[in-house]
């Protein structure tokens, strides 16, 4: 397994006018403790890394890497050219290419000194995005420290972490560090990357309707909300509104008796509200309710299907079809004997036309048949056309309150 610790190098202020770099007593979680001016060295030790890349500009610190810390010794005309070159923020990629491998041999691990742009503009801050994805190839576990970087990096650094985890999810990203420069203490901003998977799985909720991301994320916290959210999530794809509700209800009451943890409480009156469909007081309200949710999330499947169970389940319960008790509701033949009856009896026009409409989408998106009749293909010509159908259909035939 290779571990890559990414480092970044700045100028600090010299302390005191005598030409060094301020050192602190930098404190590791553990209570380990180095005395050091550049984090990235006890770091690196601290973490075990066998990769060090360090990030710096033409005019960082690059000479205290082989001045300062580590008494390094040899190559003594590249080390003066090197604190030249610093002196006018002339470094080049060459030169560090040339002293790279003697601080790899002092280190005893692989070693890349890297020139990076001060990216201020965008087309620099996607260089180092891609700069920083290069550092980790190969890798399978990634740490950054962001201690001595410019104070726009660290942003950058975490953006970068965040698109490695899409493009490669197999690598681990270990920590985002930090050295607060009073106390010494060394940080893990890991927390960043936990709010940004909340982020992540509450859009993927909004998107899909799907809770998996959410039980990932609370499963070792709660492992029967992450099962009753995972039931939730399989029971909505099947369709199967009953079981989906009676764990989404489950659920809430486990959310509402004990708060979420770290960046999971911040967003848990907002998983709440998603999950209030289940309150509703009947089943045609309930599926009423996730067909609205299903369209405005462009779910256009979900919500032909659920909005076209909804007004059956109407059909079902209003009582000028005839009024069926709840526990008919979901059987087959009562379903089928009151969408019989509806056909059979003379309806307006506006309502027959919205039924016919939405019966054919719901056909054409489940199904993958050609639509039939002309309103049907308009519908499916475009998403905007589609969203418009549902919608007219919707208000036509799903009251806000039933008969």
């Amino acid at each position: 397994m290779t571990h890559c610790l990414v480092t970044f190098l700045g100028r600090p202020l010299r302390e005191n006018g005598n030409g060094e770099y301020k050192r602190l007593d930098y404190q590791f979680p553990d209570g380990h403790a180095a005395r050091a001016a550049f984090l990235g060295f006890p770091l690196r030790d601290w973490l075990k890394a066998d990769r060090l890349v360090v990030f710096g500009t033409a005019g960082s610190m690059w000479d205290h890497l082989f001045e300062g810390d580590l008494a390094i010794e040899g190559n003594d005309n590249e080390r003066l050219a090197l604190m030249e070159e610093v002196a006018d923020a002339s470094v080049t990629q060459a030169r560090l290419n040339m002293l790279a491998p003697q601080l790899a041999a002092y280190l005893d691990c692989d070693v890349q000194l890297k020139i990076i742009p001060t990216a201020l503009e965008a087309a620099d801050q996607q260089q180092l995005l891609h700069m920083l994805a290069g550092a980790a190839e190969g890798a399978d576990c990634l740490s950054i420290d962001v201690t001595h970087g410019f104070r726009h990096l660290p942003m950058l650094a975490v953006t970068a972490a965040l698109c490695l985890r899409v493009i490669r999810p197999e690598l681990r990203i270990e920590g985002l560090w930090y050295g607060e420069l009073g106390s010494g203490t060394v940080h893990n901003l890991d927390g960043l990357l936990e709010t940004a998977d909340w982020l992540a799985a509450l859009q993927r909720n909004e998107w899909l309707g799907d809770y998996d991301g959410i039980a990932d994320l609370v499963e070792d916290g709660d492992a029967k909300l992450a099962h009753h959210l995972r039931a939730a999530t399989f029971h909505e794809s099947t369709h199967q509104a009953r079981q989906a509700r009676g764990n989404i209800r489950n659920a809430r009451s486990l959310l509402k008796a004990d708060s979420l943890h770290g960046p999971g409480a911040l967003f848990q009156p907002t998983l709440l509200q998603r999950m209030s469909w289940v309150d509703e007081d009947t089943l045609y309200l309930r599926q009423r309710r996730n067909a609205l949710d299903a369209l405005e999330r462009n779910d256009y499947l979900r919500a032909s299907l659920y909005g076209f169970e909804a007004f059956v389940t109407r059909l079902v319960q209003d009582s000028e079809f005839g009024g069926k008790s709840s526990a008919d509701t979901q059987k087959p033949d009562t379903r089928e004997e009151a969408q019989t009856k509806f056909r059979s009896e003379h309806q307006s026009k506006d309502i027959w036309d919205a039924y016919t409409l939405l019966r054919q989408l719901r056909n054409v998106l489940a199904h993958g048949n050609t639509a039939e009749g002309k309103s049907a293909q308009n519908a499916i010509h475009s998403a905007n056309n589609l969203r418009t159908a549902l919608r007219t259909s919707f208000d036509k035939l799903l009251p806000e309150k039933q008969q």
